[in-house]
């Protein structure tokens, strides 16, 4: 069974998956996997395809260097948008009243984890929210589109 989707002990179904995103330190590309911080402090994401079937041990049979920038590194949600697309903190979405109304209410809002709602929200300078619209979806990130943001 792949990790991050093991029954859960507490209520019988399943575990949402663990997995974070990050831009790569040595060129601009996005990586996800699983996080590791190393003794110096480094944040590595190491693809799921490196975790060896036991889930304990890593496979080093690649050249390829996976520390990422600190500032890019993002734990997914375990939410898809409307697009089946797996929205990390980080992403930027446009979300609103889409249904049948002249005039949609839409607004666009950066994905944030909320300590004290303990919670992945959706912040916007006017308010915050917890994932309750049904239309959402990923037009972006404050790292690769922080132009997104900007009011008009």
């Amino acid at each position: 069974m792949p990790m991050g989707t093991e029954e859960s002990s507490t209520g019988g179904g399943s575990m949402r998956e663990i997995l974070y995103r990050g831009m790569l330190s040595h060129k601009k590309k996005w990586v996800e996997g699983n996080l590791i911080i190393s003794n110096q402090g480094k944040p590595y994401i190491y693809p799921k395809d490196l975790i060896e079937q036991d889930g304990h041990h890593l496979r080093f049979d690649t050249d390829e260097a996976f520390w990422v920038i600190p500032e890019t590194v993002g734990e997914y949600t375990g939410i898809l948008d409307k697009n089946g697309m797996k929205v990390f903190e980080g992403d930027i979405l446009r979300y609103g009243d889409f249904n049948d109304q002249p005039e949609p209410y839409i607004e666009i809002g950066v994905v944030e984890w909320d300590e004290k709602k303990a919670a992945f929200i959706i912040y916007d300078e006017t308010l915050d929210v917890i994932f309750t619209y049904p239309n959402f979806e990923i037009i972006g990130n404050i790292h690769d589109n922080p132009e997104l943001l900007e009011k008009e």
